[in-house]
């Protein structure tokens, strides 16, 4: 079977496939710190000094290495994306000094404990379990980050509208949670970011076309 006639059949598939839940989204656009806009910040004894610029949060943890500074959303749940759905995180950022490999992280873990998470560098995204799902970037630039995820916890990165890897998500303690920010400690950081958004939306044909043939595909990167 040809690759363009399988995504014609994954496309009518994905079409008659009712949506299982109630869509979501959530939406950080850098216009108040994360903690008045729905947020938790999670610190260690040492905070990040930050600020809003140009629209933007800055976090900068390059007082020391020990420094994590970051922010999980305030919900119960994270509702796992169903048949018809397709879970998605979006994220802005610039990276502009790391100490050590990386520092700035963004991970989700639904309901059902499945997820997954990255670790960003000065010019590298990186799968936190596969290390070999690495991807390079321009460095010291804006990046548009995409991430999404169908109701087979498959799933397919974007950076700057490109394919950048897919893979599965793992069993990922602990419980249900979207995080991003400064979070790891042995790195510090100067990063500005725009916007981080997330949720559950209908699954666009096109979306599942991408998403279900990276799955058929396995494992892949540029």
């Amino acid at each position: 079977m040809s690759w363009r006639l399988l995504c014609i059949l994954i496309l009518f598939v994905a079409l008659a496939a009712p949506a299982s839940a109630e869509p979501y989204w959530v939406a950080y656009e850098g216009n108040d710190l994360p903690e008045n806009d729905g947020w938790w910040r999670i610190t260690g004894p040492q905070r990040a000094d930050r600020w809003l610029e140009d629209g933007a949060l800055v976090i900068d943890s390059r007082e020391s290495v020990f420094i994590t500074d970051y922010y999980i959303h305030q919900m119960d749940s994270v509702p796992d994306p169903g048949p018809g759905e397709i879970f998605v995180m979006q994220w802005r950022l610039r990276v502009d000094e790391i100490v050590n490999p990386y520092d700035p992280t963004i991970g989700v873990v639904f309901d059902s404990g499945w997820g997954t998470g990255f670790v960003v560098g000065a010019d590298f995204v990186q799968n936190v379990i596969v290390s070999d799902l690495t991807v390079s970037f321009a460095p010291g630039e804006y990046h548009n980050f995409e991430f999404w995820s169908d109701a087979t916890y498959n799933y397919v990165l974007y950076i700057d509208g490109a394919f950048a890897f897919g893979g599965t998500m793992w069993p990922f303690p602990p419980g249900p949670q979207v995080t991003w920010g400064d979070g790891v400690e042995g790195g510090a950081s100067l990063t500005h970011w725009d916007y981080f958004r997330f949720g559950v939306v209908p699954e666009p044909a096109v979306a599942a076309g991408a998403a279900v043939v990276i799955g058929l595909a396995g494992r892949t990167r540029l």
